[in-house]
């Protein structure tokens, strides 16, 4: 699964979700109004509602839509955020881009769903204790910053040509 978490000071956190089900079985895209960053820390294997035993292995990133904004028009490009669907207060859902998923894709969006739902709390202390060792690591290595080590770099050239000026023959 890959997701990309759209944030903006005007509006919660969207995310732009694509889902592999399986090798050899079609993608689905989906808008989402839960905040992926709270998933990716590595939530434990979950089941859907019809029993089945799911592992989520996620890459993920953050885009701050105003900071993007704002950086590419100082380089004189103009940027156009994704349209990002309405979704109702309360709950996270999500809308499938296009197309149509399989039952199967469907009912295992929905649990991954429910579990964000159902555990919105956990979800959001862990992520911010993610977030603090984070920022405790970065202000440990502002203040120690980690010392280069000498190295020894051994080379040598293949094939015939000149020697390297200043090297041993």
């Amino acid at each position: 699964m890959g997701a990309t978490v759209y944030r903006s000071k005007d509006s919660p956190p969207r995310t732009l979700v694509r889902y592999w089900p399986q090798i050899g079985r079609e993608s689905v895209s989906f808008w989402s109004s839960a905040d992926f960053a709270l998933i990716a820390g590595g939530i434990k294997p979950f089941a859907d509602s019809a029993g089945e035993t799911h592992h989520l292995i996620m890459g993920w990133g953050n885009v701050e839509i105003e900071q993007l904004s704002n950086l590419r028009a100082t380089a004189g490009i103009e940027y156009e955020a994704p349209e990002i669907p309405e979704f109702p207060a309360g709950p996270a859902t999500f809308k499938i881009l296009g197309g149509t998923a399989s039952t199967e894709s469907l009912i295992r969006i929905q649990s991954l769903h429910d579990l964000f739902n159902n555990n919105l709390a956990e979800l959001t202390t862990a992520y911010q204790g993610r977030e603090q060792a984070r920022l405790n690591r970065e202000a440990y290595l502002k203040a120690h910053p980690p010392q280069p080590k000498d190295i020894t770099l051994n080379f040598w050239r293949i094939g015939g040509g000149t020697p390297v000026k200043g090297s041993a023959q």
